[in-house]
């Protein structure tokens, strides 16, 4: 199996979870944030939205699109530019030959030159990062359950079973 299959496999987890934990919040708590320097539910949603567009940009044609995150007005349309975003990343991971991956490209960021197939793994690192504050606004909130899409993680966990 192509590693970027497992990637993308695990992008298709998150993104579904993501949007099913963003749907635990109220909807006037969207744009709601803990403390002023906080970033609301909306505000991470557009970035991660963002980035994984960058991500998809970087796959297909070698270069860093720099995201302009857009928030969502609305739970909804947050959850679906989630799942858009995310079969799109998973579809470019998937898609991505072996010269494209192994590809050195400039960094916008503070890191330098970089393989194409590394800088592409940092919007699911981000989206697993703002995954879990979702899960921290939800208690902050008074939701201390753990939500899980588990369709999604036994697909991941076993594909062969999963649809």
């Amino acid at each position: 199996m192509h590693e970027m299959e497992t990637f993308a496999a695990l992008a298709r987890w998150a993104g579904r979870t993501f949007a099913l934990n963003l749907g635990y919040l109220p909807e006037e708590k969207l744009e709601w944030k803990p403390e002023p320097g906080a970033r609301s539910a909306a505000e991470v949603t557009g970035e991660v939205a963002g980035l994984l567009d960058m991500g998809v940009t970087l796959l297909t044609t070698g270069e860093f699109g720099l995201p302009q995150p857009t928030p969502p007005a609305t739970i909804a349309a947050g959850q679906e530019a989630i799942r858009a975003a995310t079969a799109r990343y998973a579809d470019a991971l998937t898609a991505a030959s072996p010269e494209t991956l192994a590809r050195i490209v400039d960094s916008p960021f503070p890191v330098g030159r970089m393989q194409i197939g590394r800088a592409a793994l940092f919007p699911l690192v981000d989206m697993l990062h703002h995954n879990g504050q979702l899960c921290y606004l939800q208690s902050l909130l008074g939701n201390t359950d753990s939500h899980q899409d588990h369709g999604a993680l036994q697909a991941f966990l076993n594909p062969g079973a999963h649809p």
